[in-house]
């Protein structure tokens, strides 16, 4: 809610953005709007939200044209694609940023934070080797669970069979194992 309100008294009171680039960070934003061309006098939306969202492009069609300075708007609602032609005199980019963010009701999914991609494609592949591993064993066991047996088998191999009672490796092992056994703390769901 507070980037809109910057955004929105940003562009009524006429502020230049210092940096160089796309604009004010209100353009700059990723995820659930993205602002693909910016031109003087044009820009172009990505709003993943309405790609075969008739409900919502009908919103979009009867409210924005309502904002002095839009000339021309068309929507794609097969891409989720927003073109906006204005007149800068009248209004700014961003101003049209902060609508759509408004009208769509965007402003707690740009709250969230944001999901880095390589944390989640690692969880990705642990729950897809989890199920390979469950799918293997016929539902025997499954990776969360073999990983914590494994440990334990190491450790007590290390502490009867090398009488090696190591800190911390055997103990470490051992702990490892009864929290993933009876804590469950490693799940990835």
């Amino acid at each position: 809610m507070h980037i809109i309100t910057g955004a929105i008294i940003a562009a009524l009171l006429g502020s230049k953005s210092k940096e160089k680039g796309s604009g004010s960070p209100i353009l700059r934003i990723r995820g659930p709007i993205n602002t693909t061309h910016l031109l003087p006098g044009r820009v172009r939306f990505h709003i993943p939200l309405l790609k075969n969202n008739d409900t919502q492009i009908t919103q979009l069609d009867e409210q924005l044209p309502k904002i002095k300075g839009i000339t021309s708007l068309q929507i794609t609602k097969e891409t989720g694609s927003v073109l906006i032609q204005f007149d800068q005199s009248t209004v700014k980019a961003e101003l049209l940023a902060a609508a759509l963010i408004r009208l769509l009701g965007l402003e707690k999914e740009l709250d969230k934070t944001p999901e880095p991609a390589i944390p989640r494609e690692i969880r990705e592949m642990g729950r897809s080797l989890n199920k390979a591993v469950y799918d293997k064993t016929g539902g025997l066991i499954d990776l969360w669970t073999a990983i914590p047996l494994l440990l334990l088998a190491v450790s007590g191999r290390k502490i009867f069979a090398e009488r090696q009672l190591a800190m911390p490796a055997a103990m470490t092992l051992l702990w490892w194992s009864y929290n993933a056994l009876f804590h469950g703390n490693s799940r990835i769901d």
